[in-house]
């Protein structure tokens, strides 16, 4: 139960830093007032035509299903059956954002998920902040319950033409004392910022660790920005 909290707090925590531009104006800001979205949304089990859903977390399995997200055309693969949280937010100026999870959790408590963020306004342009993201994002993981949290492995990447970032989130339960093997992707445009993650929490999850790098690289070579 530790894990699986741990890996939804996780997919919460890993949000968004941004800068908006309304009219051709551009106003100072991180995501909320707090840098980050709320947690709060519903949530809703997906599950593709002819398709039950594995509790198999294997990057090589044929399983995989594809999925699109209908607001930002956003296409990608999971594992499986998804649970997806469609969360309202907004700026600190006040431009309303929109936040899909898609979460698909295995047995053992692994996580993979893909989120998008996009202004509610498809007329609102947004400028991601993505080295602030990174830079604010230990001590929000540490406000949800972590500790010793620190970004490693960072690397900037393109997809489809799109900036992005890619990195290692190390940290510690403060509650349980388990680690973590946590990878993270964040790619953004002037309509969406898309993160995908790969996130498992456990005693040593240094055993889990090469799937994980393998599950997370199936990840990221599924998605596809419109």
């Amino acid at each position: 139960m530790i894990r699986f909290v741990s890996a939804l707090v996780a997919v919460a925590v890993v949000a968004t830093g941004c800068s908006s531009v309304i009219n051709g104006t551009p106003h100072a800001a991180a995501g909320t007032s707090s840098g980050f979205p709320s947690q709060s949304g519903s949530s809703t089990a997906v599950t593709p035509s002819g398709f039950g859903g594995p509790s198999s977390t294997s990057a090589t399995s044929t399983a995989w299903v594809p999925y699109s997200d209908p607001v930002t055309k956003v296409r990608f693969q999971l594992p499986g059956t998804v649970s997806v949280v469609v969360a309202a937010d907004q700026t600190p100026d006040g431009t309303p954002l929109t936040r899909r999870s898609y979460r698909y959790i295995a047995l053992s408590g692994m996580l993979v998920s893909v989120s998008t963020t996009s202004p509610k306004d498809p007329n609102d342009r947004i400028i991601w902040d993505l080295d602030k993201y990174v830079a604010d994002l230990p001590a929000k993981v540490e406000s949800s319950g972590f500790t010793d949290v620190s970004v490693a492995e960072r690397k900037s990447i393109t997809l489809d033409g799109h900036p992005g970032v890619q990195f290692r989130v190390l940290a510690t339960s403060a509650s349980s004392g388990d680690t973590s093997a946590w990878l993270v992707r964040a790619v953004a445009d002037h309509s969406l910022l898309a993160i995908m993650q790969v996130v498992y929490v456990a005693p040593d999850p240094s055993t889990e660790l090469a799937n994980v790098r393998a599950l997370h690289a199936r990840l990221v070579a599924s998605v596809q920005l419109p």
